[in-house]
Formats: structure tokens, sequence, C-alpha cells
């Protein structure tokens, strides 16, 4: 069971405070607790605490807000009204008829005649009194709100009862305090049917209750957001906090006003005289930019008013992206944040700065390394680090798809686009990222004609699915990384030079592990933490002076290796790179003792590996020929592998395909591997 809200109540007078709390208590019981502060009992001048504050009117709020202790609570200001029956008792007044309207002070008296008029009572004259007030004004008649009249002067008394919350203050408090309105809603129906709601003319409320009832969902599902209601004339009838808050406007200025003397440029006419039933458009508040949504009010066929929905700009953008992120059904949140990058060294604490300083800007930025050197770990520290936070962060890999599915999955498709597209089609990785930032690794792999595409997504801020006609407007930001050299790509052709340029506009180049020597032990010693492993000497200074080409990747796959190879202290001889490096300076130390000179060991394995595959018409990719090697004894970090798959295609012994195909060794190589192996 949730624990209740706490409401904090304040009012000038004791009675008040009273009659609230008693209300309050009765209407959401155990949901909500109350706290009460009074100027009567000088309770106000301790100090106001609360998140969510019921002030009784806005003379108490002007002389209570300095009270208050915390400056970002939330404050309502009391909208009262009368019962339907207590207003029944002098709706048929005769017209001109004199009388006292009596309360305990002069202020309250004022303000419940305020209410009478306001619910449309304006055929008698009502005078103000209260019980300090010696003598009474010569009348025949006084209406009380309830209080008990001290006077020995025999008049006609009509008790309309006490002033009691309007519908719209309930709505606010539910709204204000997150309080779930399905468990309160019959009592607020039960309310909402025996009250007078001071935001409409008496005739229509008394004679057209159904009309109200069918309102009432409309103002339930809205509340959340500013609302601004009139009615079939053009008078404002509703005026809610929110709305107060977003056009600067108190509601006693606005409610009561025809809003054509209070928000002239709201286009009702249009709704009104059902020339339209809705419209939306953009609208300037002062600095804040406003999405207003209008909507008519109808019983039938008969247009009663009209609604205006009032949401700042910003909150619609974030509400379309929760929606995006619902639709695409998965997201990714970055885990790596500025502290998650180790070392002392000069040169990574330069990038880290740098880095840092590039996160605060929306610009695109270009992170160029080698492979394993932590390029992702560098984006996602700039995402969090930056106002995008929370947002998304999508990371996709181009080499990682051929080119038509990979345009699918960056640009998203339509349904029918193409043979087995998914019915309804499906938001793109650029949707997905929407408001947030989008890590594009291995950019140089993107084909030139999805570099054309992403061009137009840097520049104009909107995509097209694949197969769609309609342009979806995305605000990302694009941190791209590489190991190439990008602009030798240019020059070959193989890159497109405007779009080089538009993601090179705040570049972060990663060094080596080699060139910060100084951060290989205290990586290592990361990677192996809460594992009681340690390096002899001798094998310490094995690991600071080899080069580590997969770079810090290769250095997590070598204390990874340690991890489940189970001995404490370590020597040279147990480390995957020292049995790599002394195989490699071996001339012919190998099982294979008849392979030529031009083959090295771990060539010859490779080939050994995927004639094994080919024997059972497997592919295999990089992943899973180093795994079948390590089992063997042998560690190939990602970027030797790579090197030695390129230099046996290039000599026709092995095929490599795009994207996931793997690797399969050629006809060339199977008759060069048997070769070898007679």
């Amino acid at each position: 069971m949730k624990s209740p809200k706490f409401l904090t109540i304040v009012s000038m007078h004791k009675n008040t405070l009273v009659s609230f709390e008693k209300e309050i208590t009765g209407m959401f019981q155990d949901n909500v607790k109350i706290k009460l502060y009074c100027f009567e009992d000088e309770t106000v001048y301790e100090g106001i605490d609360g998140d969510v504050i019921l002030i009784s009117n806005y003379k108490v709020f002007e002389q209570a807000r300095r009270y208050i202790k915390n400056e970002n609570a939330t404050v309502i200001i009391a909208r009262r009204t009368l019962s339907e029956q207590g207003i029944k008792k002098i709706k048929n007044l005769q017209k001109g008829t004199n009388a006292i309207l009596y309360n305990v002070t002069l202020e309250m008296a004022i303000e419940t005649i305020s209410t009478i008029y306001q619910l449309g009572i304006r055929q008698i004259n009502l005078i103000p009194a209260h019980k300090d007030m010696n003598p009474l004004p010569n009348v025949d008649l006084v209406i009380t709100p309830g209080e008990q009249l001290e006077t020995t002067v025999d008049v006609e008394k009509i008790d309309i009862g006490s002033r009691i919350l309007d519908l719209s203050t309930y709505m606010d408090i539910l709204a204000k305090m997150d309080i779930n309105y399905p468990i309160l809603e019959e009592k607020v129906k039960l309310h909402f049917a025996n009250i007078v709601p001071i935001s409409y003319g008496l005739d229509k409320i008394l004679d057209k209750k159904d009309q109200l009832a069918s309102q009432l969902d409309l103002f339930l599902q809205i509340i959340p957001n500013g609302i601004i209601a009139i009615d079939s004339s053009g008078i404002v009838t509703i005026f809610n906090d929110k709305a107060a808050n977003l056009v600067h406007k108190k509601p006693s200025n606005v409610i009561g006003y025809y809003y054509e003397t209070v928000f002239p440029d709201l286009k009702f006419p249009k709704v009104l005289s059902g020339e339209i039933e809705n419209l939306e458009e953009l609208m300037n508040f002062g600095q804040t930019s406003i999405v207003v949504t209008i909507n008519s009010l109808k019983i039938g066929n008969e247009i009663t008013g009209a609604v205006a929905r009032l949401v700042p700009f910003q909150e619609t953008e974030k509400r379309q992206h929760r929606l995006r992120s619902q639709l695409l059904g998965k997201g990714f949140v970055p885990k790596y944040h500025f502290f998650h990058i180790i070392g002392d060294s000069s040169s990574i604490k330069k990038q880290k700065k740098i880095a840092q300083r590039m996160a605060t800007s929306d610009a695109s930025i270009l992170i160029n390394g080698e492979s394993g050197t932590g390029k992702e770990l560098f984006a996602q520290a700039i995402h969090n680090y930056s106002p995008r936070s929370q947002y998304a962060f999508v990371a996709f890999n181009c080499a990682a798809l051929p080119e038509q599915l990979l345009e699918s999955e960056l640009f998203g498709y339509v349904e029918g686009a193409f043979t087995g597209a998914r019915k309804g089609g499906k938001p793109g990785l650029f949707e997905h990222g929407h408001l947030g930032t989008v890590f594009l690794d291995e950019i140089g792999e993107m084909p030139k004609v999805l570099q054309a595409r992403l061009l137009r997504v840097l520049q104009e801020k909107e995509v097209m699915r694949v197969g769609g006609d309609s342009i979806i407007p995305v605000n990302i930001r694009i941190i791209a990384a590489t190991n190439r050299d990008l602009k030798l790509e240019v020059a070959q052709g193989k890159f497109r030079e405007d779009l080089y340029y538009r993601l090179n506009v705040l570049p972060i180049s990663i060094p080596p592990l080699r060139e910060r020597t100084e951060d290989i032990i205290p990586l290592f010693s990361y990677f192996i933490q809460d594992h009681d492993i340690t390096l002899t000497e001798e094998a310490r200074h094995y690991v600071e002076s080899y080069p580590w080409p997969g770079n810090i990747r290769e250095l997590e796959n070598c204390a990874n290796y340690l991890i489940n190879y189970g001995k404490r202290i370590v020597e040279p001889i147990d480390l995957p790179i020292f049995k790599e490096t002394t195989v490699a300076q071996a001339d012919n130390v190998s099982s294979y003792h008849k392979i030529e000179q031009e083959f090295t060991y771990n060539e010859m394995l490779i080939l050994d590996i995927l004639y094994q595959s080919f024997l059972v018409k497997k592919r295999v990719g990089r992943k899973r020929i180093a795994e079948l090697a390590y089992k063997r004894e042998t560690f190939l970090s990602e970027q030797q592998l790579r090197g030695y798959l390129t230099s046996m295609k290039e000599r026709g012994l092995v095929e490599i395909s795009q994207g996931r195909g793997g690797t399969t060794i050629t006809q060339n190589g199977i008759r060069t591997f048997l070769e070898m192996n007679k």
C-alpha cells in the first residue's frame, strides 16, 4: 500500500482552516495527510512546509508566500462555490431585494458575495456584514453561509450552507499530488452532483446536469495541462493553475471575462462557429513556446463551448520521444561516464578534457582511433555528460550489415517497402534517438549511397523511411567513430567530402595503448580486480613492453584469459601474448613441420579452422575463429586476426563476406592447405 500524500493548507482564519481540513479529509480520507498553517494562531510565521500547498485565496497567498520554505512548492489557490441546495434558496428571490450577506469577517463576506454573483445570481442587492459590525444595516433579510447570526433583531434568515471547494480545485489537487483518480471517482462525481461549479453559469448548471457530467470526463483527462474553457457566448469559465503559470495571468483576471479581452489571439471563433471541430497551432506566450489545441464542446449537435489545451512545446517533444521509444520497444542506456576512462597519461587526460568541453555542444563529433582504443566508451561518456543525457543513446556499427539492411535499420521503413517488411512498418534508429545521441561506429564502412542520406539528416534534421513519402523531423546529436584515415578516404573518392566536414566539426583522437604505456598496468589491474592474480616482475615488464596491437580490448582479453587460467602468480610464459610472440618468432616450431617459409603458424592454424568448417558446410566469423584458436592454446587479437585474413584474402586463400556472412576457405586455400599437410 502506498504511503499517503501530504497536503499543506494555509488560511487567514482558523475556522476556514478547520472547514477545509474537514472537507478534504472527507473526500480523500487516508490518501492524504494534512498540515495546517494559519495567520490567526501565528503558525504561519514559523515557516510553511510542504510540496503542495492549498491557500484559501490570493490575498492570503500574497502574505504567506514569504514564509514558504520550499521555493519549488506547487501552490493551489482555492476556488470555492456553494451547494446547489443552498443556491436554490435564493435563486428565486424577487428582483431588487436588499439583503445582508453575513460572515465572520468583512473579507469573507465580500468573498461569499463574489461567489454568489459569479454563479449568476445578480437580481438581488447583497450588503456585506460581519460579527464585529454593530449595528447591522437595516434590511428585512439576512443570508449566511452557515454562520450563527448574533442579533436580537427579528429578520428573515436564509442559511445557504458553508462555501465548499469547487471541482476544479479538487482536480488540481488530484493532478499535482499524483493521486489515482479512479479510486475516488464516485466521491468526486457525488461532489460534482451536489455543487454549483464556479466555472459555469447558473442556468446551465441547474438545468443541464447531463451536459456537465459528460464534460467532467474530458476535464479529468486533460487537467494536467493548461486549460482554458469558454461557454457558447465566449465567456471564460475554466482557467486552471497550469494555464495561469504558462500565460502569466491570474484566474481572477480571466474567469468571467470574454475571451476576446484576455486572449484575443486564441482562435475560438472558428471552433464556436462550427467551421472546424478542432485546431492545433504553436503560439508564443512571453518567452515560452506553447502548443495550443482547441476543441469544441457539444451536447448532441449543439456546440456549448470550447476548450483550449496548452502544452509547453518542450513537453510535447518529450512525449514524442517516449512514444517513439515505445514503438521501437527497445533502447540502449549508456553506462559509461568519464570516470570510467582509466589512465593518468597526459595524452588520455588531454582527450578527456577536450571531450568534456565538446559534450556541452550539439555539434557533431568524430572520434578517431585504432580498433580497441575505447571509442564507444568515449561516446557514451560524452552523451552522459551532455544535456541530452536523459534521452536515448543509440549505438550502431556501420560495418555490421549489408547496405540494404543497413538502410532500413537506420532510416526505418513503411509497410510493404520490401518483401518481408514488418506489418505497420518500423521506425529507424534515427527516430529512436530523437532528442538523444546516435553513435555511428566504423563510419568509414558506410556505403556512399547512405552517406548522402546521412548528410541530409545532419543538414535538415529529418528522415524519410524506406518506401515512404513523408518527412519525419528528428533532433539528434551525431557522434561518429572510425579507425580509418577519412581524409585519405576523401582524397581517394571513397568517402564524401561534404559529409566528412559535417562529421568532423569537433574531432577527438584517442591515442593507442602503445603511446600511453604508463596506463597499461592501471588498466590491467582494473580488469583483474576482485581476483587474486599477481604478475611477477618479469611478467609485469613483459606486459608493459608488449606493443598491444589490439589496444585496450586485447589487454582486457589477456586479463580474462588469466582469470580463467587459474594461476595466482603469473610468469611471462603464462601470458597468452608471450606464447603468441615466441611462436611467431620461431621459424619451424609448429605441429605443421611441412609449412613453407611464406606461411606463419597462425595462418596455417586459421586455414585449418576454415578447412574444418568447410567440411561441415559452415561459415565462421572472426569471433568464432578466435575462439577455436584459443581452444588450441593460441590467442589471436581482433586486430591481428583481421590482418591475417586480409593478407590471406589477397593471396586468394580465403573469401571474406560483408557483415555477418563470415569467412570461407577458397578452392585455392584448400589445395594449399592439403599440400602443406601431405
